[in-house]
C-alpha cells in the first residue's frame, strides 16, 4: 500500500472530475449496469467506454449513449447519497487517477450546505475503507484513508 495521496472529487454539469497531484481525470457522469446497454452501442476498443466491475456487478461508464441512459447525473445531491451508480462512478475516477495497483487516498469532496449536516457522515461511511474495483480488465484495490466533506454553496 502506498502513501496516501490527496484527491479532489467533483461532479458538475454531468461530468466527474478527480484531481490528484499526479493526474486529472474528467469524464461524463453516465454510468449504468452492463445489462442496460443496447448491444449496438457496445463496441470493442471504444476509447469513450470504461468497463467496470464492482461488488460482482458489471457497469459501463461512458459517453457513447448519453441520451438513452436514465443515470445521467448533474451534481451530488440528497438523492445520490446512497446511490450505487454514484459510488461506482467516483471509485472509477479514483482508480483511473492513479497508476498504482493499490493506491491510497485522502478524498476531498463537497455537498450542498442544505444537505451537509444530514449527509456528511453518509459520504464518509460510503467512501472510507477498502474498495476492490476492476476497470477495463485491471483490478485495483483502493484504500480511502480519510474522506473530507466540505459544505458547498447552492
Amino acid at each position: 500500500m502506498s502513501e496516501a495521496k490527496m484527491a479532489g472529487v467533483d461532479i458538475w454539469s454531468g461530468f466527474l472530475k478527480v484531481v490528484s497531484k499526479e493526474n486529472t481525470i474528467v469524464f461524463p457522469f453516465v454510468t449504468r449496469s452492463h445489462a442496460e446497454s443496447k448491444p449496438e452501442v457496445i463496441k470493442e476498443n471504444d476509447h469513450r467506454r470504461i468497463e467496470v466491475e464492482y461488488d460482482g456487478v458489471r457497469y459501463l461508464v461512458d459517453e457513447t449513449d448519453i441520451p438513452q441512459t436514465t443515470y445521467h447525473r448533474q451534481s451530488l445531491s440528497i438523492e445520490q447519497t446512497n446511490d450505487i451508480i454514484t459510488t461506482v462512478t467516483i471509485l472509477t475516477g479514483l482508480a483511473l487517477v492513479s497508476e498504482e495497483k493499490e493506491p491510497s487516498f485522502i478524498v476531498v469532496t463537497g455537498i450542498p450546505v442544505k444537505d451537509f449536516a444530514l449527509f456528511r457522515q453518509t459520504y464518509i461511511d460510503t467512501f472510507s475503507g477498502r474498495h476492490t474495483i476492476t476497470v477495463n480488465g485491471e483490478e485495483k484495490t483502493l484504500h480511502v484513508e480519510e474522506v473530507v466533506v466540505l459544505p458547498l454553496q447552492d
